[in-house]
């Protein structure tokens, strides 16, 4: 076991619990989840924004596929709810529909795959209706995954009572 002091995790999570694991990351990847597009960030607190890193609205969003054939409700065709960030690094695949194994596809998704369709939410268009690119840097796209896995918490998931509902 390590013997320097420990260190709370990064964000919101980091009063959870306490870890000599983890380091505290420097600011810049921390700005880049927070700050918006047009001001060179990731604009990711706008749909990831209460504590658990989810959309606080009720509501949902279009993503064309939807719970409709679970519930059998049209009103929720397409209906997505944005899913949290808290363990993100756990819960691979990524996406509604799974199309990425690793944080770094997901970011490099965002960066410069996003495109133009009729589902496509109004989050991720600019004033003009296009599809909005980040155009991050390597080392932005890399410290914006590794303050994504600040928000993992390893020892939930290795703990009986949370990772297997049948002990």
């Amino acid at each position: 076991r390590p013997t320097s002091p420990p260190m709370y995790c990064w964000g919101p999570a980091r009063m959870q619990r306490r870890t000599t694991t983890i380091p505290r990351p420097p600011t810049s990847p921390q700005r880049l989840f927070f700050r918006p597009v047009p001001l060179g960030g990731g604009g990711c607190i706008g749909c990831h924004s209460t504590e658990a890193f989810i959309n606080p609205d009720n509501g949902t969003t279009n993503n064309g596929l939807g719970v409709f054939e679970a519930i059998n409700n049209p009103a929720f065709m397409g209906a997505f709810k944005v899913p949290s960030l808290k363990n993100i690094a756990l819960t691979a695949p990524y996406m509604h529909d799974g199309r990425f194994n690793t944080l770094e596809e997901v970011v490099e998704h965002y960066n410069s795959g996003v495109q133009d369709h009729p589902n496509l939410g109004d989050a991720l268009r600019d004033e003009n209706g296009r599809p909005i690119r980040l155009n991050l840097t390597e080392q932005e796209k890399t410290d914006l995954v590794n303050f994504l896995k600040t928000l993992t918490d390893e020892e939930i998931s290795r703990d009986v009572k949370f990772s297997d509902p049948f002990k």
